[in-house]
Formats: structure tokens, sequence, C-alpha cells
């Protein structure tokens, strides 16, 4: 009886604990976006103070992130007083969003991603607010939960296994929206990631998971387009993704959501990675693959702008 007592009691703890860690989370937030923007008087900008607010601001979101309720917005849907799409705790006002990836996937499992939204306070001098983006993915029986915000043009993402439920991976991140368009499993040791680069396209990289961590490898070989001149395409022997590029130019060609469709494929019977080429003088779709052998996949990085008369190759933001 008394472990059943403690049990409910550790849950008790766990659900209050959420509602408070998002909002020590906003807090840091406010507190780091008016310390950089220099509007606390009592507190000189060094680059000392900088590094420790940054530190003490991502400590925050991952104590967030490591909550157990964490995983999905129901325990805050119940505890926050509703009115359209944004929920209030006290004075903190939230805005709560759920995203199918893919609209005509009527299932839920690894097709949603949840969004909070913090009503305003936007990111610096743009006009959205800023965002936590929560994205559950289940591979190989295994249940992972991706979570990113992005502040003055900067992000990064965290993985966290849930069963363990800790943050076993960490990377930088190039979109305003959810940064993981998929998971899938390559081999027993090794996972395919495809990241979304909003207006810069798409890039798929491979994770060796093992001792409870996932590290970055370099498993593609091929021609790469170089990602600081973002001109130069040279050929490698081992790079660590296979990038589909892309920029604004193309993107407003297509509209907002071309960019979050999936350029790059996986076909996880034959261990297969592939894009499509389109020739708009040709009118020619062409297959590009490469399977998975010795760890690698041999495949070349591809703009999509090369086959529709677009010579302007991509440019950072």
């Amino acid at each position: 009886m008394r472990k059943i007592t403690l049990l409910l009691i550790i849950i008790n703890l766990n659900l209050f604990a959420q509602e408070n860690e998002l909002k020590e989370f906003k807090k840091e937030l406010v507190f780091f976006i008016s310390y950089d923007n220099n509007k606390i008087d009592t507190l000189q900008k060094t680059e000392l103070n900088t590094e420790k607010y940054k530190i003490k601001l991502e400590t925050s979101f991952k104590k967030f992130c490591t909550n157990p309720y964490s995983k999905n917005l129901d325990n805050l849907k119940l505890k926050g007083i509703k009115s359209g799409s944004t929920y209030s705790f006290g004075n903190e006002t939230y805005s709560f969003h759920e995203q199918k990836r893919d609209y005509l996937n009527k299932g839920i499992e690894n097709n949603i991603n949840y969004c909070i939204s913090f009503y305003g306070i936007y990111d610096y001098k743009l006009s959205n607010f800023i965002s936590i983006y929560i994205q559950p993915f289940k591979v190989d029986s295994k249940d992972y939960i991706i979570y990113y915000y992005k502040l003055n043009g900067k992000g990064k993402y965290y993985v966290k296994d849930e069963n363990s439920n800790k943050i076993i991976f960490e990377s930088d991140a190039l979109t305003s929206n959810a940064p993981i368009l998929k998971i899938e499993k390559v081999d027993s040791n090794n996972y395919l990631l495809i990241e979304n680069m909003q207006n810069l396209g798409q890039r798929a990289f491979i994770v060796k998971n093992e001792n409870t961590k996932w590290t970055s490898i370099n498993a593609f070989k091929g021609q790469s387009i170089d990602m600081k001149t973002f001109v130069t395409e040279k050929e490698t022997n081992s790079r660590k993704y296979l990038w589909i590029a892309n920029n604004k130019n193309m993107t407003s060609r297509f509209g907002e959501g071309y960019d979050e469709k999936p350029l790059i494929l996986f076909d996880s019977k034959t261990k297969e990675i592939l894009y499509n080429t389109y020739s708009k003088t040709s009118k020619e779709v062409k297959e590009f693959s490469a399977v998975w052998k010795n760890s690698t996949f041999t495949i070349d990085d591809y703009f999509i702008g090369k086959d529709y008369g677009n010579d302007q190759m991509p440019h950072p933001e």
C-alpha cells in the first residue's frame, strides 16, 4: 500500500512539475531576450554573461524535455483553461497545436507534431511567437521524442529516449518549424534521420545507436555541395550528409509546404535511399538511389533548381 501511495505522489509531482518547468523556461526565455537586447540596465552584456545565461536557458529547456509527461500536450491541456487554441495557467498564456506530418495518413503513430507557442513573446524582430516543437517517433519498437525551439536564427534539437527518460542526442537545426521529417531503422545499429532545412531543402544523415547514446557518423560518399560557399561541388569519399538543396526562389514557386514534403525517401526492405529529379526541359523524371553497403550510401547531393532553369544556388539566410 505504501508503494502505491509513493507512486501516486511521484506521478502527481511530475504532473505539476511539467507546468512549472514550462513556466520556468518561459521566464528564462524572456530574461535572455531582454538581456541580449540590452534592456536590463543593471546587467552588463559580456561574452562571459552571454554564455552563462545561454547555458541557464538550455538547462531550463532540458529540464522541461526530461519531464516524463512532456511527450505530448495531454497533461497541460487537462490543467489549463481553454479559450480557442490558447490555454491559460494563472497569468501565463500559451497556444497549443497538433499537426499531422502526412495528412493522407489517418493514423497518429510517427505522424504527429505538437507545438507550444509562447503567446506574446516574439522571436526578436520577427513577427512570429517563439515556439517549442515536440515530435514523438516509434522506431524498431522504441520510443524517441524530439524537442526543439529556435531563437534569433539559431536552434538546437534534443532527442530523448522515452524508456530511460534521458537525452541521447543533440544537433543544430536550420528551420523555424519541426526539425525532423523521418527516422528510419537502417540496421541493428544505425538509424537514418531526415531533417527539414526549410528554405535550404532537406538533408539526411546516419546516427549509430550504441551504449544508450546516438552518435552521428560519416556514411555518405559521392559529389557534395559545399555548405560554406553554396557554389562549389566536389567529390568526397566520406561525408556526413546527403543534401537535397533548395532556396527561397524554389520555395516561392512551389509554395511554403513544398520544403516540408519528403524529398529524400528510404525503402526499409531494400535498405535503399533515393530521391527523384525532374527536368523541366526534357520532362523526364530520374531516380537516384543507393543501397546501404559497408555502412555507406554512395549518392550525390542535388540542387533542385538545377533542372528547373534556375542557376541561382541557395544562400544562407
